[in-house]
């Protein structure tokens, strides 16, 4: 299961996290949007969670700033839908060259990693737009 803005996707190796289920897939169908994705199914919103902070904190992930979100800064923190929460999201720029969003969803127990070629608060902003409106997943 992946947002319908992906449509090449490849299993990968299931991590020995607790995940049940792994794909890879290519670029978005929309851009300017991510170059690249991961996406893990978990059976257990204890370990999905968990999973989630242990991944952001190996990438030096802070909380966010209140009041700010991923357009000015970057950090981890709650997103929400109609003001109910949906799960956990963190941004960041990488040692590697490119930006990426990390997120939760906890209707669908999974966590996308999306990624775009960038050094920017500004190549952040760019992907997080995308994300506002083509990460949703669909059941």
């Amino acid at each position: 299961m992946v947002p319908t803005d992906f449509s090449d996707c490849t299993p990968i190796d299931v991590p020995s996290d607790g995940a049940t289920d792994a794909a890879e897939c290519g670029p978005s169908a929309t851009q300017p949007g991510p170059l690249g994705a991961q996406f893990y199914l978990y059976e257990e919103q204890g370990t999905l969670d968990s999973v989630f902070a242990t991944d952001i904190a190996g990438q030096g992930v802070q909380p966010i700033a209140e009041g700010q979100d991923c357009t000015t800064a970057v950090g981890s923190g709650t997103w929400t839908q109609n003001d109910v929460p949906g799960g956990q999201i963190a941004c960041g720029i990488s040692s590697n060259g490119s930006v990426f969003i990390a997120w939760t969803d906890d209707e669908f127990l999974t966590e996308g990693v999306v990624q775009l070629a960038g050094t920017s608060q500004a190549d952040v902003a760019i992907l997080y737009n995308w994300w506002l409106t083509n990460s949703n997943y669909v059941g």
